[in-house]
């Protein structure tokens, strides 16, 4: 296994509508600090897709109510998705 070596790819990701995330620390390692600071960082860089999302607030500033067309109910999803590095 080689150590210290850097490689430089491009990743893209192709799909339906999604966000993402990356970062240096899995989920699990984030769930376990109370602050960012106490994470050590890997070298590695974990992707995070999120096919589907709830909001969490209204559409005003004062309001927490979330309007029923933009509430995202439990259910079986799916969404497809291609990676591709270079």
């Amino acid at each position: 296994m080689l150590k210290n070596v850097l490689y430089f790819y491009t990743l893209s990701v192709e799909g339906s509508l999604f966000s993402f995330d990356v970062h240096h620390n899995t989920i699990d390692e984030y769930r376990t600090v109370l602050h960012e600071h106490e994470l050590v960082r890997h070298p590695e860089s974990y992707l995070h897709l999120d096919g589907y999302r709830s909001g969490i607030g209204g559409d005003m500033a004062w309001s927490t109510e979330i309007d029923p067309n933009d509430v995202l109910h439990a259910g079986n999803f799916r969404f497809g998705f291609i990676l591709r590095a270079k």
